[in-house]
């Protein structure tokens, strides 16, 4: 991979760094799928902005009752730098305006269904993931074609 020039980085710790970018797109994704906002706007709206920081708030909750240790010592806070930067269009968006399954199950709808069997509550995560269902509904004929 060196030689191809795409610059590799070992991970000293694998399992952190997929939690840490599970956060991430739990995080970020369905919001702007919902929205239609870009991640860069999320700050701008109070009330999202407020969102976000619950749903991260439940999934770093699950991610401590597993006992997974995140390498990141802040990861609300390094959201919420990284979102404020990006201003693309996430996948799940993406996938909505095409007509497309998203991943919401196996994002938001995870961390609904692991907390509850850890006894813990995420509503924020199960609300969002209803919300993402719904926009992923597309009753015959309404469908509007977005090209590739």
């Amino acid at each position: 991979m060196e030689r191809a020039g795409m610059q590799p980085q070992v991970e000293e710790d694998i399992t952190a760094t997929m939690w840490g970018k599970f956060v991430l797109n739990c995080s970020i994704n369905p919001l702007c799928a919902i929205s239609d906002l870009r991640p860069g706007h999320i700050r701008e709206v109070d009330a999202f902005d407020e969102f976000q920081s619950k749903i991260i708030e439940e999934v770093l909750a699950l991610i401590a009752a597993k006992g997974i240790q995140l390498s990141d010592a802040t990861p609300l806070e390094t959201i919420k730098t990284y979102s404020a930067k990006k201003f693309h269009r996430v996948s799940m968006q993406q996938h909505l305006l095409r007509g497309r399954t998203t991943e919401i199950d196996s994002l938001n709808g995870y961390v609904v269904r692991e907390s509850e069997r850890l006894g813990l509550c995420a509503p924020y995560n199960d609300a969002l993931t209803r919300i993402v269902k719904g926009r992923q509904y597309q009753p015959e004929g309404a469908r509007e074609h977005i090209p590739e």
